[in-house]
């Protein structure tokens, strides 16, 4: 019996020897895992660190607490070989390799890596998209365009920049019902300054479609909208056409002084000042008529015309 004891005694000390050796050989290879990721080689550490989970789980409750070291050191290589490829913008490739680090990362737990994986994956996805998107723009392929922004915004609803890109997109096509939308909600993410300048390029777009229609209170009804999102030369110049047909005086000379006061060097300003004095003058108001001929007194084009004109006003 004593001899039975004796054996399972060294069996034990023996098993136990072993153990720490292996413990030992796997935290050799988990420092080489590290110096190897400092190093800038995160394949070799990504070996070293597989090779001491190998060894680590098979030794129960001795290897438990380096097992999940080794797990976690696994989950955020796999991380960092995937931002590398996103880093050289290949997309594809870095939506493969973050869907690689996220099957890890869910295998062992890891629940950050995972989260992280899903995030990058996205922007990497999106980044590929801008491309294409941006390409259509460039040849003015704005239906394919449309197509890539609205997979963008279908991959993160709350990015105004991508709600931005797609409702410019929508206005280029005239699609205007679709635009607004994709606009409100870039405004509502964060874009209102940069929405509100494509909201006024649209109404001003609306303005224009209206005047050759003939539609002119339409036509100045879009020119003050484009100009409550963003002041615009060019929709107050159409808004007072617009109006001085409707024969909306106060409208068409607010709207031309709000064009020369963003162009005061406009070519066409003593045109416009004529138009506003004759205006005046057929209308009846000789006040109006008369201040606005005297601004074209020293006018070299229209200067003598005035000249004529403003006794008449007396």
């Amino acid at each position: 019996m004593k001899k039975i004891f004796l054996m399972i005694a060294a069996a034990v000390l023996s098993a136990g020897i072993m153990s720490a050796q292996d413990l030992n050989s796997a935290l050799e290879l988990a420092n080489q895992g590290n110096d190897a990721f400092s190093a800038g080689s995160p394949e070799l550490a990504l070996e070293a660190f597989q090779a001491s989970l190998k060894i680590a789980e098979g030794l129960g409750e001795e290897g438990a607490a380096h097992v999940e070291t080794c797990k976690t050191a696994i989950c955020n290589i796999y991380l960092s070989l995937a931002k590398n490829v996103y880093k050289e913008k290949n997309w594809d490739g870095a939506v493969e390799a973050f869907a690689k680090a996220k099957e890890v990362a869910t295998q062992y737990g890891n629940a950050d890596v995972v989260a992280e994986a899903e995030e990058l994956a996205k922007n990497a996805t999106a980044n590929k998209l801008a491309g294409l998107a941006a390409e259509a723009k460039k040849i003015k392929d704005f239906a394919t365009a449309i197509g890539y922004y609205k997979q963008m915004v279908e991959l993160d609803p709350s990015n105004g920049a991508y709600a931005l890109n797609l409702g410019d997109a929508y206005y280029r096509t005239k699609d205007w019902d679709n635009a607004v939308a994709a606009l409100e909600s870039a405004v509502a993410n964060g874009q209102e300054a940069k929405a509100n300048g494509v909201f006024s390029n649209l109404y001003l777009a609306r303005c224009q479609e209206s005047l050759k229609l003939k539609k002119y209170q339409e036509a100045l009804d879009f020119a003050t909208k484009a100009n409550e999102y963003k002041e615009n030369a060019n929709a107050y110049k159409l808004g007072a056409s617009a109006a001085r047909v409707l024969n909306n005086l106060p409208a068409c000379e607010e709207m031309y002084m709000k064009y020369l006061e963003l162009k005061p060097n406009a070519k066409d300003a003593s045109d416009i000042k004529v138009t506003l004095a004759e205006t005046f003058r057929k209308a009846g108001n000789k006040a109006k008529a008369k201040e606005y001929f005297q601004m074209l007194v020293n006018d070299p084009k229209y200067g003598a015309t005035a000249q004529q004109i403003l006794p008449t006003l007396n």
